[in-house]
C-alpha cells in the first residue's frame, strides 16, 4: 500500500513579479508542478539559478503561463508545460496588442525525456 504525505506550505513557490520580464530576462530550471488559481493555468518551476524575490534568494518560484508563454509554446508544437520538462524561458520583448497592457513576447525552449 503507498502513502503520502503533505502540508500546503510545501508546495508554495513565489510568483515572479509582474515587472520582472523584460527584454533579456531569462530563467531556467525543471518544471515541478502544474496548478492554475482560477486566473489560468501556472507552473513552479525549480531553479538553475536562484531568483532574488522579496529581499530573499528563491529556489523554486512560480510562473503565470500567460498568452506569450504559451504562444511560444504552441509555435514550437506544445499545448502546454508538462511535470519534469525542463525549460528555459526568455523575454524577446513587447508587443503593443492595442489593449490596456502590452503582451510580453517569449522565446521557450522545452526538453522533455
Amino acid at each position: 500500500m503507498a502513502r503520502f504525505s503533505g502540508q500546503t506550505q510545501d508546495a508554495v513557490a513565489p510568483f515572479v513579479p509582474s515587472g520582472f520580464w523584460k527584454k533579456g530576462v531569462k530563467l531556467s530550471g525543471k518544471v515541478i508542478r502544474l496548478f492554475d488559481l482560477g486566473n489560468g493555468p501556472s507552473a513552479a518551476l525549480k531553479l538553475s539559478t536562484p531568483l532574488h524575490i522579496e529581499g530573499r534568494n528563491e529556489e523554486n518560484v512560480s510562473i503565470g503561463i500567460k498568452t506569450g508563454i504559451r504562444m511560444a509554446l504552441q509555435s514550437c508544437g506544445l499545448d502546454s508545460l508538462q511535470a519534469g520538462d525542463r525549460v528555459a524561458i526568455e523575454c524577446t520583448g513587447e508587443t503593443d496588442t492595442g489593449k490596456d497592457s502590452p503582451r510580453s513576447d517569449f522565446r521557450v525552449d522545452v526538453d522533455r525525456n
